[in-house]
């Protein structure tokens, strides 16, 4: 018993330690460029309007692209039938490297029970954007699908439940019809 008692407190220090001394610069949301270079490929590279569900963040939505300072860059998309809001903050890490933050949302009045895995599948489509153009490579629509499929998946109770309650309540309403009849 002592064994496992001190196995597990040795491993807790290791764990704390290679978590303590990981680098800033080795996190995900960090790249290897300036914050200025950052900025100029976000802003230079145009996002594709595409029928294709997962080949672009915001589909056939029309995109502006707007830098309000330095260290942020947002991407208005709008259509027919929705609109989003992307924002990405940019901060310096050292002299060599930015952290890049992506928050995206969306209004989509005939989502219904859907709506939140909307944003999600905007948002996770939004940072394979600015992973993929920061680290010059193509869009992966692959990441963007098996991304998009969890998100569905992981809100697939609550959009059931909340059909179920539309379901009722408009069950509800077109009997008060009929009965005013």
């Amino acid at each position: 018993m002592k064994e496992i008692i001190f196995g597990a407190v040795a491993l807790g220090i290791v764990g704390v330690g290679v978590y303590k001394g990981a680098p800033a610069t080795s996190a995900p949301d960090v790249y290897e460029m300036t914050q200025a270079e950052a900025v100029e490929k976000l802003t230079s590279k145009a996002i594709p309007k595409s029928s294709q569900a997962f080949s672009g963040p915001f589909g056939t939505m029309d995109v502006v692209t707007h830098t309000p300072s330095p260290d942020k860059i947002t991407w208005s998309a709008s259509g027919d039938h929705a609109a989003a809001l992307c924002e990405v903050t940019l901060t310096p890490v050292e002299t060599t490297h930015v952290r890049v933050v992506t928050e995206c949302g969306s209004e989509a009045p005939s989502a219904g029970v859907t709506g939140g895995a909307l944003n999600d599948i905007i948002s996770v489509s939004m940072i394979e954007f600015v992973d993929s153009t920061l680290e010059d490579r193509p869009f992966n629509e692959n990441v963007v699908m098996a991304a998009s499929t969890a998100a569905f998946a992981k809100r697939y109770p609550t959009m059931v439940k909340d059909a179920v309650q539309m379901d009722m309540e408009m069950r509800k309403m077109q009997q008060e019809g009929n009965q005013g009849q």
